[in-house]
């Protein structure tokens, strides 16, 4: 809300009465503050989470691959035997 003295000078200027830009923007700008924050808390998370995604990455194609192989050569042994 407005105080008194601003309700005043805007009457008096305006004829109607209009609140202030800066007490409607203050939580927005907390808002910012908050996310801002939260942002670089959360900040070094990603790199552990994009590390460990990477890693299971590899693992997973490092499986397949062996899977694959492994039945690859089984088939080449059982049209060749012995």
């Amino acid at each position: 809300m407005c105080n008194g003295s601003q309700r005043a000078d805007l009457e008096s200027d305006a004829g109607s009465f209009v609140c202030p830009v800066e007490e409607d923007t203050n939580w927005i700008l907390l808002l910012n503050y908050v996310i801002e924050g939260l942002f670089y808390v959360i900040k070094p998370f990603f790199y552990v989470i994009r590390f460990d995604i990477y890693v299971i990455v590899l693992l997973f194609y490092v499986i397949v691959l062996v899977d694959v192989e492994s039945v690859f050569l089984g088939e080449i042994k059982l049209l060749f035997p012995g």
